[in-house]
């Protein structure tokens, strides 16, 4: 009997490990969380299976030890040994079925310390930047559903051809993250602060605006991304268009090519961009074989950076280099001598897949000269009801090009049949990376490209990119 219960309780601590991987990859929040539970499961008792009791035992699906995680699984422990000694052995069965309780309930009871950390820090954020921008800082906030990242590093880059600037770094765009920089690495030496703004809901954006008070305010392009969060395609174009309403904020740049457009404060000086704007930078240059994303991208950065005076000679000259170190869809020379465009990770920060990203990417794609293209994607994620009409849309653009696609996660793989043909067999299930490996090396030659996009399986990539491996 005693390794029975020994038994049980280690189960129940590696579910309570495994709910916490969960609960991290969604940035401990509850919105994100139930979305993904009813978009990967059937119904609440499947989600409720394999969460607890089925939960996978594996080394690859625990929690990274940062602070918090540390403090929900030992509150999380505490609660749980607690509960055993108060109800006696009832609790090692009970254990295995409300394992996901104990992660929630320890992270309602760190709660108030979180908050109150996290309101004292932004506080110390904002004074600091306060004091600094009367030295002269000028703060640039960047927002939107995608390009955000991109749009940021090639102005941070363009911009520091003539200043001294400072950006959030990776994919860092939360009050703490963004406070954590202020604090630690912004001084009275640099000229811009570039911050990149996310958000999931209304106020979000507000709020990070409450701690660095942009001055120019960037909206990379509006779409449904992250609509099952939002609530609604309005919520989505209210809740970016905040950073434009800062009471600092003197000029915003928009991207004209957007499918929606943000709100413009009445008296609020507005430049746009769009895919043609790069062109005006670099006339005479020899332009490499540019994705449109990058054209977007890069036309916002080279506009304000020209705006806020560096020299447009200077961002020629840069261009080449720029496009090398940014580009997310820049090609390179993977297995056998294919052709690989990797928009699975930028460095070591994987990407997540958005709509206009991926049509973008497929059109890209399409316009290579080789006669075999092939792409591996994962189905997109937050997207509410508005996810059957994306993915057909996406499933129709893949069909249209002909391109062999192996779709690497189920979500909405079933959309396809009522999107195209039955019998076609460009576009197939495969959620097995050893399977998708195999099926990859039968395309690969000279005479293939093939595009990784989203988050893709790391066996994947590795393979892919194993340069001239025969």
């Amino acid at each position: 009997m005693f390794f029975i219960g020994l038994a049980l309780y280690i189960k129940t601590l590696q579910q309570i490990a495994y709910f916490l991987y969960r609960y991290q990859l969604k940035e401990y929040r509850l919105d994100r969380t139930k979305e993904h539970l009813i978009r990967t499961y059937p119904d609440f008792l499947h989600a409720w299976i394999y969460t607890t009791i089925f939960a996978p035992m594996s080394t690859k699906m625990l929690p990274q030890p940062t602070m918090k995680a540390v403090l929900i699984a030992v509150l999380g422990i505490a609660l749980y040994n607690s509960l055993l000694c108060l109800l006696g052995p009832v609790v090692l069965v009970m254990g295995l079925f409300i394992s996901p309780f104990f992660v929630f309930a320890a992270q309602a009871i760190q709660s108030p310390l979180e908050i109150y950390v996290k309101v004292r820090l932004q506080k110390r954020a904002h004074t600091k930047i306060e004091h600094l921008k009367a030295k002269g800082l000028k703060v640039i906030g960047i927002t939107g559903s995608y390009g955000k990242t991109s749009t940021k590093r090639l102005l941070t880059h363009a911009l520091g051809l003539s200043y001294n600037v400072l950006t959030t770094a990776r994919s860092i765009n939360s009050p703490t993250g963004i406070s954590r920089i202020v604090l630690k690495q912004l001084t009275d030496k640099h000229d811009y602060f570039v911050v990149e703004m996310g958000a999931y809901k209304k106020g979000e954006i507000q709020e990070l605006m409450d701690i660095v008070d942009p001055d120019i305010a960037i909206i990379t392009g509006i779409s449904n991304q992250h609509i099952a969060l939002f609530g609604s395609q309005k919520n989505i174009i209210e809740g970016k268009s905040e950073l434009l309403q800062g009471s600092s904020v003197h000029t915003g740049y928009i991207n004209k090519d957007s499918e929606h457009q943000p709100i413009v404060p009445r008296g609020l000086t507005t430049r746009v961009y769009d895919a043609s704007t790069y062109k005006f930078f670099i006339k005479g240059s020899k332009i490499p074989h540019l994705p449109e994303s990058f054209k977007i991208n890069a036309g916002g950065a080279f506009l304000i950076a020209h705006n806020e005076g560096v020299a447009k000679n200077a961002l020629k000259a840069a261009f080449n280099n720029m496009y090398e170190k940014y580009c997310d869809v820049r090609e390179v020379k993977g297995y056998n001598q294919s052709t690989i465009i990797n928009r699975a990770f930028r460095g070591r920060s994987p990407l997540s897949s958005n709509r206009i990203g991926v049509l973008h990417s497929i059109k890209h794609l399409a316009s290579f000269p080789q006669s075999v293209k092939v792409m591996t994607m994962p189905c997109l994620i937050e997207l509410g009801d508005e996810a059957k009409k994306v993915h057909t849309e996406i499933w129709k653009s893949l069909y249209k090009h002909k391109i062999q696609t192996y779709i690497t996660t189920s979500d909405y793989y079933d959309d396809i049949v009522a999107a195209i043909p039955r019998n076609q067999t460009y576009i197939k299930l495969e959620t097995d990376p050893s399977h998708v490996i195999e099926k990859l090396k039968t395309h690969a030659s000279k005479d293939t490209v093939m595009l990784i996009e989203g988050r893709t399986h790391p066996s994947i990539i590795k393979f892919l990119l194993e340069e001239n491996e025969k």
